[in-house]
């Protein structure tokens, strides 16, 4: 994915927590990822832990982290935190209420997240001031926030039955495309891909896939897939991918909707894929990472785990990161899937790594398994 838009947005959360030990001279690549209420730095090139905080509230950790020069971002079940990438100190935290979830994003001096509001059902998007934590705006409805993708000035999130074009540096609404989701079901949406000016997200009560124009909010096009769809889509070579709960990996053209070809796993999808050199890297239930052809969806590998993956995949320097319910962090050579080495943590891993390298470069699956 060359000229995705989604390269816009930092990731992270930050939080407070007890050190357990002393950080590692900082030779390597670095990989951030969170379990349940810890929070982990390794070695990307050993998996060798080089710190490992705990939130100080003992919350859980609610999403990715994000990672935006030394800061680190992430969301927590109670607040939003920002740690020091080096040493996983707190610089500060923001009490956004409860269930803050999802991957924030980092944009020009503002960090804006999805929010718990004061009642389970009600969100909220928070824009802040990305060194004070000083609330700018919020914009607020029921059911639950998208993360959040920047592009010409305005910040796109689905939110209830919709997805909402606001400008960002004053959260005035743009536009607004509601879907026919009835509203009294659970029914999900994806955080939304953009690409060429148009934002791709998925529903799963409809069960459908929606590309629709940035710039007036109108639908392009739609798809019915055979089953709900929780995965973020990514695109690539004209194409658009995204995990099903019907154990597929859906391939469509980008421009029309039409599928091109689907790849079967032995249970459903919802980690998103992320797609580099022409290959398409995704887990599944079924506790296997794979690695298809984009064009065709031809297997190249698989890698068996045996427990399930709920975590999206990172590429970054020829190898791909991700966690699973077994509570490890795995790294493997992305063109063989040969396991290089796994780390094992203190709970399942659901949430998606971020990898920094010694370079500065960041590395996250984001919300659409594109990568910055």
């Amino acid at each position: 994915m060359k000229n995705v838009l989604l390269l816009l947005f930092a990731f992270a959360l930050f939080g407070s927590c007890a050190r357990k030990n002393e950080p590692v001279a900082d030779t390597n690549d670095v990989v951030f990822i969170s379990a349940s209420n810890h929070l982990y730095a390794l070695d990307a090139q050993t998996g060798a832990e080089r710190w490992h905080i705990k939130e100080k509230n003992n919350y859980s950790y609610y999403g990715s982290p994000v990672v935006l020069k030394e800061h680190l971002y992430i969301n927590s079940i109670n607040k939003f935190y920002v740690y020091n990438t080096e040493n996983g100190t707190e610089k500060w935290n923001f009490g956004n209420g409860n269930y803050g979830n999802g991957l924030p994003l980092v944009h020009d001096g503002l960090v804006f997240t999805p929010s718990g509001g004061p009642e389970f059902f009600t969100t909220k998007l928070l824009a802040l001031n990305a060194d004070s934590g000083t609330e700018i705006w919020n914009f607020q409805s029921s059911g639950s926030a998208s993360s959040p993708v920047y592009l010409n000035d305005n910040i796109y999130f689905t939110m209830q039955r919709s997805l909402y074009a606001l400008h960002a540096k004053t959260g005035v609404r743009k536009w607004v495309f509601t879907t026919k989701t009835p509203t009294y079901t659970h029914a999900e949406f994806t955080a939304p891909a953009i690409v060429n000016n148009v934002a791709y997200f998925g529903s799963s009560g409809e069960n459908k896939l929606y590309a629709i124009d940035t710039d007036t909010g109108a639908k392009k096009w739609e798809f019915l897939a055979d089953s709900s769809i929780y995965t973020a889509p990514t695109c690539s070579n004209r194409f658009v991918y995204f995990g099903c709960a019907d154990n597929k990996l859906y391939a469509l053209d980008a421009d029309t909707g039409q599928l091109a070809w689907t790849y079967t796993t032995k249970n459903a999808i919802i980690s998103s894929p992320v797609e580099a050199d022409g290959v398409i890297y995704f887990g599944s239930l079924d506790g296997n990472m794979y690695a298809v052809e984009d064009k065709n969806g031809e297997p190249k590998w698989v890698f068996k785990v045996g427990s399930t993956i709920r975590s999206s995949p990172v590429l970054a320097n020829g190898y791909i990161y991700f966690g699973s319910d077994n509570k490890k962090i795995y790294a493997l050579d992305a063109s063989t899937g040969i396991k290089k080495w796994e780390f094992e943590t203190v709970s399942s891993v659901s949430s998606s790594p971020c990898v920094v390298s010694k370079f500065g470069n960041v590395f996250h699956s984001g919300l659409s398994g594109m990568q910055q």
